[in-house]
């Protein structure tokens, strides 16, 4: 006799369980392409610019979330019993995978590949920035921090040197701009605002150089440096360097304890394996390409035309230099627009593109991720600075 172990699989009890599973599965359906047919469609009143209203939206969110209902009671049944078949190979392979990204993690800070490093020290740099009223934010004064490797002096105006003195017969040349400027990748001597002063002083006079570049700064930013202080630094050429993302909108305000603060964001940008994702993600989907020339390029653009006139009012020289590895649609429009101001506003504009041409940029960036110049990359900066200061007579007053 055989014994009775369960419902057989042609009982009518079973029967009823299958019919109502192929019904909830059909209705979920349903439910997904209902949801998805909304998604799709502008609602008749959409709430302002968007495509759909409050009420387009609530339906779709009910439509998705009662899908989503079905759709797990229609495989509850099913998942468990295969989750039950499978568990050890499951395990094993949960195991395995994790085991993988492990050594993936530990290679990648072993060996350093493309440069991920970069992540750490810029924090460390971003968190001894002070917050500012005015310029949002400005560099440490009065001390000595090491990024990189390399230590950096701040004096006592945030500037990347020693403590300034008065000036005296020397030829000041103030250089203005974001981390290519300040250049905290290398070595103090070897940024091209100290290399500009040796090479300039190569022909005879003394040229002091001073480094008021800041990590982030755009050109509203710089602006309002030299309003706080055009006057104590006194320069008699004002080097600016314009890059790409000046013309991008400006913080609001700046909380280094915001940027220290545990989160699961913060957590996540600690793994290495995170930082190349999502650097993948940017070159994949970000980007130079899309750009638009709306208020904070004309408010950059804006702060540039003051700068030159604060440079006539303190009777300084100003010339300012597009930096660029290659050329791309939003750096030749700011070359396009730079031209023109630099005809308009009565100051000397220079693309240093052409200092690249033939070479590979590569070798003369800090790494693969950051896309900083290296020694060669400032040598190469400095050299094209100073022939065209050179070229226009500049350094004569």
């Amino acid at each position: 006799m055989l014994r009775e172990t369960g419902r057989s699989p042609t009982s009518p009890e079973s029967s009823l369980v299958d019919r109502r599973r192929r019904v909830i599965g059909v209705i979920a359906v349903a439910c997904w392409v209902l949801a998805l047919a909304m998604a799709v469609r502008q609602a008749i009143h959409p709430k302002g610019a968007a495509r759909h209203s409050l009420v387009h939206l609530g339906l779709i969110a009910g439509a998705a979330a009662l899908a989503l209902l079905l759709t797990t009671a229609w495989i509850s049944g099913r998942l468990r019993r295969w989750l039950s078949q499978h568990r050890s190979r499951i395990a094993l392979s949960l195991a395995a995978s994790l085991l993988a990204l492990v050594i993936v993690e530990v290679s990648l800070r072993a060996l350093e590949p493309l440069g991920l490093s970069y992540f750490d020290e810029s924090k460390r740099y971003q968190l001894d920035k002070i917050p500012d009223p005015t310029l949002v934010y400005r560099n440490p004064v009065s001390v000595e921090r090491t990024y990189f490797g390399h230590t950096t002096r701040f004096n006592e105006l945030g500037l990347r040197g020693p403590a300034l003195h008065p000036k005296s017969g020397a030829f000041r040349v103030l250089a203005l701009g974001d981390s290519v400027t300040q250049g905290l990748a290398v070595a103090e001597a070897d940024t091209w605002v100290s290399q500009l002063a040796t090479l300039c002083s190569s022909g005879g006079g003394t040229i002091e150089t001073l480094n008021a570049g800041t990590g982030g700064y755009n050109t509203i930013q710089e602006d309002r440096f030299l309003a706080q202080h055009m006057a104590e630094l006194d320069p008699d050429l004002l080097v600016l360097m314009f890059v790409e993302n000046d013309v991008d909108p400006l913080e609001a305000s700046y909380d280094p304890s915001e940027r220290s603060a545990f989160s699961l964001g913060a957590l996540a940008e600690r793994l290495w394996l995170y930082r190349l994702f999502r650097i993948a993600l940017i070159k994949r989907h970000g980007g130079l390409r899309n750009f638009q020339r709306d208020e904070h390029w004309q408010a950059s653009l804006q702060s540039l035309r003051a700068i030159a006139r604060r440079c006539k009012e303190a009777d300084a020289s100003l010339v300012t230099f597009l930096w660029r590895w290659e050329p791309s649609p939003k750096t030749d429009a700011l070359h396009e627009d730079l031209s023109a101001l630099a005809q308009e506003a009565g100051f000397l504009y220079c693309d240093v593109l052409p200092w690249f041409n033939g070479m590979d940029v590569r070798t003369l960036r800090v790494s693969t991720i950051d896309s900083h110049p290296n020694v060669e990359g400032h040598k190469i900066a400095a050299r094209g600075i100073e022939a065209f200061i050179r070229e226009h007579h500049l350094l004569r007053r």
